[in-house]
């Protein structure tokens, strides 16, 4: 096992290796990557000292546990919701929710998956990214284009992402024309409940049916998602956002694979 090794796809896995050039350039929360090669090296007691050490030294309270396969978030196949993703995450619950995602590279889904795109299982290497847990005001996901010459497409929530991404509730859905950033269309989402590092909870009735970014904030990711496409030369860009405050952070970053 090996924390934060040498930069590579191989070593990091996808979402490790973007992470970690990504936080080069823009504000990503804190994160390091943990290197397994079996599950059973996630039961040797030095290991877990070693990761609990870590995760001590970053000064973190609650993390994501996420997976970061060394076939994720490539240029030709996502893997996005195949694994299982672990959020408010403390230091005491930290070792079994690393273990659920390395047990989640073995699930029906993966599977099918690697069978569709001709994938061989057995060559996935799976790798774990710790974050620390954003307290997310407004999250979402932002696709640079949605089509060639398309627009951008801006989802967002109040809360955590995780409601968007598990269809708890309905987006405002923003369309942003790539030149200029100007909203050229909105559509509201109605949100009864969001998600919090303290569950779900309701939406206060007079902000259920509210604009959830202003203007200037839908300008301002607009022009850091596209700097991320253009850095990368990317055709589109998929990146989840979150503003904790009046600070936005990039979550994740990766090609869209549907151009």
């Amino acid at each position: 096992m090996k924390i934060n090794p040498a930069a590579t796809v191989q070593n990091l896995g996808g979402k490790g290796y973007q992470l970690t050039c990504l936080a080069k350039n823009f504000p990503v929360p804190p994160f390091f990557v943990i290197a397994l090669d079996d599950i059973t090296e996630l039961q040797n007691k030095e290991n877990q000292t070693l990761i609990l050490n870590t995760f001590d030294k970053h000064k973190f309270e609650t993390v994501s546990v996420r997976s970061s396969a060394t076939v994720e978030d490539s240029n030709s196949a996502s893997f996005a919701g195949m694994f299982e993703t672990e959020l408010n995450v403390t230091r005491e619950t930290l070792i079994i929710n690393i273990e659920k995602i390395l047990q989640s590279a073995d699930n029906t889904r993966v599977k099918e998956y690697c069978k569709i795109n001709k994938i061989d299982v057995s060559s996935i290497k799976m790798r774990i990214v710790i974050q620390k847990m954003i307290a997310s005001r407004i999250a979402g996901v932002c696709l640079t284009r949605d089509k060639i010459d398309g627009d951008m497409l801006i989802e967002a929530v109040l809360g955590l992402g995780e409601a968007l991404v598990s269809g708890l509730v309905s987006p405002d859905t923003y369309t942003i024309d790539r030149k200029t950033l100007e909203v050229k269309q909105k559509s509201i989402g109605y949100q009864k409940t969001l998600v919090s590092d303290k569950g779900e909870a309701p939406v206060p009735f007079f902000m259920r049916n509210t604009q959830k970014m202003t203007d200037d904030e839908i300008k301002q990711l607009g022009k850091i998602c596209l700097q991320i496409e253009q850095h990368y030369k990317y055709k589109s860009a998929d990146i989840e956002w979150a503003f904790e405050g009046d600070k936005l952070y990039i979550l994740q970053s990766r090609a869209f694979v549907g151009l």
